[in-house]
């Protein structure tokens, strides 16, 4: 039943995918589709996880994976969100792009909250020693995420739109340092009141 719904979701996007479609595709009766969804929303909440958990899975690992300056490895993350965007155009642009720009999106927002919790602690766990070491500046989990997500986002829409030379991949090392940068920018460090005085 997911195949199918992710299938034709792929191909038609899931507002123009009904619970029809994904019985006829699947060959499994609308009462088992009830059974283990309960409706389609139910159907499209496991996709949204799914999707989820491999798209953030890839950026989380990539960060949780350098080794060297913490900022940096915030770069490598978004590096390897354009990675995603490239090898998975379709599936970023079905499951990821049209579920954030819908209603669905605004209606399930808890769902994402709790998703995106789950998703990013265990990054957090990681961070945690380095915002100690004042190494990482100490900003919200969630503005992390959108510090590191949303410039490879707006290149990857960009690309989507026709209106971007090469792959998202091609810019990886620009979005990096971008990133990376813009997190060093953030690195406050209390003055040492002896050196001051100097």
């Amino acid at each position: 039943m997911i195949d199918s719904a992710t299938e034709l979701t792929l191909e038609h996007g899931f507002t123009a995918v009904s619970l029809k479609d994904i019985e006829k595709h699947s060959g499994v009766s609308n009462g088992s589709i009830f059974h283990h969804f309960g409706s389609k929303d139910g159907i499209l909440r496991e996709l949204f996880v799914a999707e989820r958990r491999a798209y953030l899975g890839a950026v989380g690992e990539a960060i949780l994976g350098y080794d060297g300056d913490p900022v940096r490895a915030f770069g490598e993350g978004a590096r390897a969100a354009l990675r995603y965007h490239t090898d998975h155009r379709q599936r970023y642009q079905r499951l990821i792009v049209e579920f954030n720009i819908s209603d669905w999106m605004h209606d399930n927002a808890e769902l994402w909250i709790e998703l995106a919790g789950d998703l990013q602690q265990p990054v957090v766990d990681w961070a945690v020693p380095h915002f100690a070491a004042a190494r990482l500046p100490l900003l919200a989990p969630s503005l992390f995420q959108a510090l590191t997500l949303g410039p490879a986002e707006a290149v990857t829409r960009q690309w989507l739109a026709g209106r971007l030379v090469g792959r998202p991949v091609d810019y990886g090392d620009l979005v990096a340092n971008f990133v990376a940068a813009g997190l060093r920018a953030q690195l406050v460090r209390t003055p040492d009141p002896v050196a001051a005085d100097r």
